[in-house]
């Protein structure tokens, strides 16, 4: 039996149509090197934006599967052939981030994205370089940040279509990293995909 909407409480499911129907859709076109191809279907705005600062700053990790569930239907509503990919993979946080927070926010959508989607999640890169400070910035300024990856090629083996899932894509500039350490160790095409573009 489905529960009441986490947003309007009123509606069934984990988001019911009528506020899914209005979450402001992304139109704008983003094209990144070492990626093959950006799908961001919603705005950085209204509901979605706190909902979003909820999950990650107030620590409501709850929102992972519901957000996760969201870009899953976004993409399903779309008729994304799903299964023409091998593994669903995501930006790793950084160790003083995940100490605060107690959680990758990509992480848990990106688990919550695949196993609607029937692929596997797998953790595919550690972070290998982080600035001083750079885990204070948030948004523009910290995807300006030279962010450096290292492959964990033994959970990309056999993978030639990569789905690299983030939160948020601003400038891409992280996820453009993400694309370009998975391609160095196994030339596999990489689709950067996030719930949120903060981008024109």
């Amino acid at each position: 039996m489905q529960g009441n909407c986490p947003i309007c409480k009123r509606g069934k499911g984990m988001v019911c149509d009528q506020c899914f129907s209005e979450f402001k859709r992304n139109d704008a076109q983003l094209k990144l090197k070492y990626v093959d191809q950006v799908i961001t279907p919603f705005t950085y705005d209204g509901i979605l934006k706190d909902i979003m600062l909820d999950f990650k700053f107030g620590k409501n990790y709850a929102w992972g599967k519901i957000l996760g569930q969201v870009l899953y239907r976004a993409l399903a509503e779309e008729d994304f052939d799903f299964k023409s990919y091998d593994l669903v993979t995501f930006i790793p946080s950084d160790f003083i981030r995940m100490a605060k927070r107690g959680f990758n926010q990509a992480e848990l959508m990106a688990k919550s994205f695949a196993e609607c989607a029937g692929l596997d999640c797998r953790a595919t890169m550690r972070r290998t370089k982080l600035q001083k400070e750079s885990h204070k910035a948030t948004g523009k300024v910290r995807e300006n940040i030279d962010h450096k990856f290292k492959a964990k090629e033994s959970g990309l083996k056999g993978a030639k279509r990569v789905i690299i899932i983030d939160d948020i894509i601003t400038t891409g500039r992280t996820i453009s990293e993400a694309g370009k350490c998975i391609k160095l160790a196994t030339n596999a095409e990489v689709l950067a995909l996030a719930l949120l573009g903060d981008y024109k």
